[in-house]
């Protein structure tokens, strides 16, 4: 005996209206799935897994969602930062270090960053050619040069 909504082509208009209101209805259920279940899917993507695999199924939300993030994060480092934060350049992180901060607030930005402008202070220019030059010595000394 057959359903009534999965007859084929000799099905009459009823079956096969009830057919596409099932299709309908199959469609709606896989579209609200993929806005709602879309970091379940990212990680069957990710992994190649079927969205049944017990190692899914041991996974909390929240490390799915700090998983998801570390590949963002990976990708863009701007992602780091809030959109807020990055549109206005703000960051809460401060070191104290002018430079290094303004360097955080260019990546948080999304901007590139000028690491020259670390060497535009003389003293600062002479201090990294001393830890350069020391460097090198301790590396010499080590490879027997």
């Amino acid at each position: 005996m057959q359903c009534g909504t999965t007859w084929g082509r000799g099905s009459i208009p009823f079956v096969r209206s009830a057919r596409a209101d099932d299709y309908r209805l199959l469609r709606s259920v896989a579209a609200a799935r993929v806005r709602n279940e879309w970091l379940q899917r990212w990680w069957c993507k990710k992994y190649n897994r079927p969205r049944k695999d017990p190692l899914l199924a041991d996974y909390t939300l929240e490390e799915l969602m700090i998983e998801y993030l570390e590949d963002a994060v990976e990708a863009d480092p701007a992602e780091e930062f809030p959109r807020d934060t990055r549109e206005s350049g703000r960051y809460v992180h401060r070191t104290g270090d002018a430079t290094f901060d303004g360097w955080q607030e260019s990546a948080a930005r999304g901007e590139p960053i000028d690491f020259d402008e670390a060497f535009d202070d003389p003293d600062a220019l002479r201090q990294f050619e001393a830890i350069k030059a020391a460097s090198r010595r301790r590396h010499q000394a080590k490879d027997g040069e």
